[in-house]
C-alpha cells in the first residue's frame, strides 16, 4: 500500500487559541472519549515543532497558525462539497486555523483507521476549546461543518466511522448509452489510505442519489475492513441489483450489470 498521512485543519471564527495546550488537549481528549487511550506529550523535534502528543504510538503534531487558511488548501474541498450550503461564505471568513496531523508513515489498514480516528479525536478536541468553524480533511477533500464533525466524532468512540468527514465524491457526466441516454460516472477521493484503492461507479443511468448511496456504502465497508474485496466480487442490495467489482490498477470499479442500463 502507498505511504500515506493524515492532515487536518480546523478553521477558526477569530485568533483566540489560549487554551489550546498539550496538556488541555490531553485532558479533553481522554474526557470526551474515555480513558482506554494511552497518551504522551512529546517534546517538539526538529520534524515537528508545535504541540507534539504520541496516542497509542501514533504521532501527532498540533500546530496553531494565527492567520486564516489558505484558499488552495479548501477550494477543492468545497468544489466537491454538497451538503452544506454555507460553506464558502463560512471558510472566507476564517481567521486563523489549527493544523492537526500525523507524522508516522501509514502503510496498512489498522494503521490507518487507528491514525484518522486520533487525528479527529484531537480536532473535536480542538473544537472544544475554540471558536471552530470547520473541518477539512486534505486526504479526503472534504469540508464539515464544525458541530457536524463533532458529533461525527462523538460517534466515532461508539466505532462508528465519521465517512463523509473522510472522504469525498466527484460526480461527472459518464459517456451516453447506445440510445442516448445520458449517464453518471462518480468516484471518491479519502478511501485509498484505507483500502489502497479509491471506488469508482461506472457510468450508469441510475440517479445519483442512488449511485451516492452505494459507493459511500462501499467506502464505509472498505474503511472498516481494508483491502477485503476481490476482482469478481458482487455487491447489491436486493436480489435484482448486481453490482460486479473490478480491481483496476489504484481503482475498486463498481459496474451495475445485467440491466438495460448499457444499451
Amino acid at each position: 500500500m502507498t505511504e500515506h498521512r493524515f492532515i487536518a485543519y480546523v478553521t477558526l471564527a477569530d485568533t483566540d487559541m489560549c487554551r489550546v495546550t498539550a496538556q488541555t488537549i490531553v485532558e479533553r481528549v481522554k474526557t470526551r472519549f474515555g480513558g482506554k487511550i494511552s497518551m504522551d506529550i512529546k517534546p517538539p523535534t526538529s520534524q515537528a515543532g508545535g504541540i507534539l502528543i504520541d496516542i497509542d504510538g501514533v504521532l501527532i503534531t498540533v500546530m496553531l497558525i494565527d492567520k486564516p487558511l489558505p484558499p488552495d488548501a479548501t477550494e477543492r474541498a468545497l468544489q466537491l462539497d454538497r451538503v452544506w450550503p454555507d460553506a464558502r461564505e463560512t471558510i472566507a471568513r476564517n481567521k486563523a486555523h489549527v493544523i492537526i496531523a500525523t507524522l508516522n508513515p501509514i502503510t496498512n489498514h489498522g494503521q490507518a483507521l487507528n491514525s484518522a480516528a486520533y487525528v479527529s479525536f484531537v480536532a473535536a478536541s480542538v473544537m472544544d476549546m475554540t471558536n471552530a468553524t470547520s473541518l477539512v480533511w486534505e486526504a479526503g477533500d472534504a469540508i464539515t461543518k464544525a458541530e457536524t464533525f463533532q458529533q461525527a466524532t462523538d460517534a466515532l468512540a461508539e466505532k462508528q466511522l465519521p465517512v463523509l468527514s473522510w472522504m469525498s465524491l466527484a460526480i461527472g457526466q459518464g459517456p451516453p448509452t447506445a440510445t442516448g441516454a445520458p449517464t453518471v460516472i462518480m468516484r471518491t477521493r479519502g478511501v485509498a489510505p484505507f483500502a489502497g484503492r479509491e471506488i469508482e461507479f461506472a457510468p450508469s443511468t441510475w440517479p445519483p442519489a442512488q449511485m451516492a448511496d452505494r459507493v459511500i456504502g462501499t467506502a464505509l465497508y472498505l474503511m472498516q475492513r481494508g483491502p477485503v474485496v476481490k476482482d469478481g466480487d458482487t455487491l447489491g442490495n436486493t436480489s435484482s441489483e448486481r453490482i460486479t467489482v473490478h480491481l483496476e490498477g489504484e481503482t475498486v470499479r463498481l459496474q451495475l450489470e445485467g440491466v438495460s442500463q448499457w444499451v
